[in-house]
């Protein structure tokens, strides 16, 4: 083994830790565990299916009705994966220089995640454009959202109101009154949420 090989072994482990513990720290200010729900996956592609509300029960008359589901809308997560690295100098190790080095690891962790931050935002900074379609075939805020794949009555979710305590408020009353594909109130958690899968 070369000995650049052997130093460069020798620093990886106390590199890895470094990194390691950076990207905890800024990890803990995220907000992406607020708005996203985040699951790991192994796959290549991951899937959501909607599936429709039930209608109401009937009164028992001796038979019991039987119920189905309609299938609704199909949303495909592919994974990218995203790599960034730094090399060390021979000559920083040799100068004793491991504050210098220590520092690069830290760097590539705040990269790393503001990486990751930015595309969370890209979630909402797009939400009006038709180039970032959710399984519907439509934007995440837009005017003419289907309620099903047979039931093309609109939804509407986007709002031309500016940003205020009022306007949030009059949005959260407006939530309150989503429909399923049914047309039957469905409960909406104050806090909303939007689901996207991350590969780990």
């Amino acid at each position: 083994m070369a000995i650049s090989e052997q130093w460069a072994e020798l620093l990886e482990p106390g590199l890895r830790s470094i990194f390691e513990l950076q990207a905890s720290a800024l990890a803990a200010s995220s907000l992406i565990p607020v708005l996203f729900s985040v699951q790991s996956s192994t796959k290549e592609q991951e899937h959501d299916l909607g599936v429709g509300g039930f209608g109401d029960w009937h009164e028992y008359d001796g038979a019991i009705e039987f119920d189905e589901n309609e299938q609704g809308f199909k949303t495909t997560y592919t994974h990218k994966e995203f790599v960034d690295g730094f090399r060390v100098e021979r000559k920083l190790v040799d100068d004793d220089q491991y504050n210098i080095i220590s520092a690069r690891p830290r760097g590539l962790a705040l990269s790393a995640m503001r990486t990751r931050e930015k595309h969370a935002a890209s979630v909402f900074n797009n939400a009006f454009s038709t180039s970032y379609l959710g399984g519907d075939a439509k934007p995440l805020c837009e005017t003419t959202h289907p309620y099903s794949p047979s039931n093309a009555t609109a939804i509407i979710n986007e709002g031309s109101t500016a940003l205020s305590y009022d306007a949030v408020v009059a949005t959260r009353q407006a939530m309150r009154e989503f429909k399923d594909d049914r047309g039957e109130l469905v409960p909406v958690r104050n806090a909303g949420s939007t689901s996207r899968r991350e590969t780990r």
